[in-house]
């Protein structure tokens, strides 16, 4: 599908999504199945009250879309031990604790289970597919792994040790996978740096009087990225010319100040440099006096970033997996929850250490999903160009005042006497070309097939018709013979109209 920016803000210090300027709720759109997110997220100090946008020292950075620990709706799971283990189960949404305890002790472990146990939440309500498991040991038993998986929604058998003093216990949870999640490396992207590019060559004209020529000044535009730019650049630079350098220069510099510091790159005082804001991001210096009505294309004013900020933190998300489709199957939307998780370490220590403790910062807002109206295929599939649409069957009723205009060489007779098996049908028609069939004389009567009769002709205006004699010979008036020749002969019936 297409490629879609996402603007996330965060707050650092409520550990909530907030506004674009830091405060309020944040405002986020609708996404589309089939899509890839690119989320670019900034981060805000609001300890203060007033919201300070910070770029934290960020060790890692997780993203996902779905259910928060939910459980799958039905299948089963069979576990093993370690990679060459057998596998043990099966393990379903409804097993009870004294089911998961038997399961356990049956297997082959070497060690015994000896309680398993379940978990309320904080509303005292039985928690689902959560059992916590003791064994007669005293190491952890951290080699469970997924057997066979047949759950869906597709999802996880989570297997976690944990202490209590001197106890080990398990954690087994059976959790629905996400239906979107962060599958490269977060990194910080720096904004696009200022540049320059040249608008109009300095010199003569190519169509001037050589003797009384017209003369332009050349003309560069200096491109700063920000208004307008998700990411924006937010630092200083420098001008550089023929080997000069003007002073250190901001984004919120203007023509003026611009212009000034390139003449400032020389000490006669004279003018060289014009500038102007003809459109946003783009300041358009002219070379005068001195640096006029001279091509400057190999010598164009050049950009050095002296200082910027930290990038901002980019990450894509898919929205065209397996999962997502699976869960607007049915649904024309769902609304899901976004959770972005930072793992960050003070700004003097170095994320790459771990040893360095880190700390979890944890965003959480609901998204809504659409599925697709025009899905991908419709752009390399052609669909059929219908000559004619299909339409339900149609016709024209008979009535006595139609027009007739065509051929009415047409002959019909009623065969069979109970006794003969051939008969001469004279049409007296003048042709051998036409069609013939021959039709049960009765109500739904069947049509005969051709291997059940043979057809003659015996000259222009008769015909013969034989029945097999290994069959009984037809009845009196069976058959109805029709016989339409395709002569050239048309007649027309009188067009009148029936008047009540």
């Amino acid at each position: 599908m297409s490629e879609i920016t996402l603007q996330l803000y965060a707050s650092t210090t409520l550990e909530k999504f907030v506004g674009s300027d830091g405060n309020g709720e944040p405002e986020l759109p609708t996404l589309k199945l089939g899509d890839t997110i690119k989320a670019q997220l900034r981060t805000f100090d609001t300890s203060t009250g007033q919201p300070v946008e910070i770029a934290p020292n960020v060790r890692t950075l997780n993203a996902a879309i779905g259910k928060v620990i939910e459980p799958p709706t039905r299948g089963e799971v069979m576990l093993k031990l370690g990679d060459d283990g057998d596998p043990f189960g099966p393990i379903t949404v409804g097993t009870t604790k004294e089911e998961l305890l038997a399961i356990f002790n049956d297997a082959v472990l070497g060690v015994t289970c000896e309680e398993v146990e379940t978990d309320l939440d904080v509303k005292g309500v039985l928690i689902p597919c959560l059992w916590l498991l003791r064994f007669d040991a005293d190491d952890p038993l951290d080699a469970i792994k997924t057997a066979v998986n047949k759950m869906r929604p597709e999802s996880f058998a989570r297997w976690r040790p944990f202490q209590i003093g001197d106890v080990w216990w398990h954690e087994l949870r059976l959790i629905q996978a996400p239906l979107a999640f962060i599958e490269d490396p977060a990194a910080r992207v720096l904004p696009p740096a200022p540049s320059v590019r040249q608008i109009r060559a300095g010199g003569a004209s190519d169509y001037s009087d050589p003797l009384n020529p017209i003369l332009t000044n050349e003309i560069q535009a200096l491109t700063i990225p920000v208004i307008g730019f998700a990411n924006p650049f937010a630092g200083t630079y420098v001008l550089r010319w023929r080997g000069r350098e003007s002073h250190v220069l901001g984004v919120e510099d203007g023509p003026e100040q611009i212009a000034s510091a390139l003449d400032g790159m020389f000490s006669d005082g004279k003018t060289r440099f014009l500038a102007q804001l003809p459109i946003d991001n783009e300041i358009w210096i002219e070379f005068v006096g001195p640096a006029g009505e001279t091509d400057w294309t190999a010598q164009p004013i050049t950009v050095a970033v002296q200082t910027f900020k930290p990038g901002l933190l980019t990450f894509e998300l898919s929205l065209d997996r397996a999962q997502m489709h699976s869960a607007l199957r049915v649904e024309a939307s769902i609304v899901r929850e976004l959770e972005i998780e930072l793992e960050v370490v003070g700004d003097d220590e170095d994320p790459e250490d771990i040893e360095v403790i880190g700390r979890p910062i944890t965003f959480k807002v609901n998204v809504t999903i659409l599925r697709e109206q025009i899905w991908k295929e419709l752009a390399t599939i052609q669909t059929i160009n219908w000559l004619r649409p299909p339409t339900p069957r149609d016709y024209i009723p008979f009535t006595a005042d139609q027009i007739l205009v065509g051929n009415q060489a047409t002959y019909v007779a009623a065969i069979g006497d109970g006794e003969a098996r051939s008969f001469s049908l004279p049409h007296n028609l003048g042709s051998m070309n036409g069609v013939f069939s021959l039709r049960e004389n009765s109500v739904n009567g069947r049509m005969l097939l051709p291997d059940e009769y043979t057809l003659r002709f015996a000259s222009a205006d008769e015909l013969i018709v034989d029945f097999p004699a290994e069959l009984d010979p037809p009845e009196i008036n069976a058959y109805i013979a029709n016989f339409t020749a395709a002569g050239p002969a048309s007649a027309f019936q009188a067009h009148t109209h029936t008047i009540e």
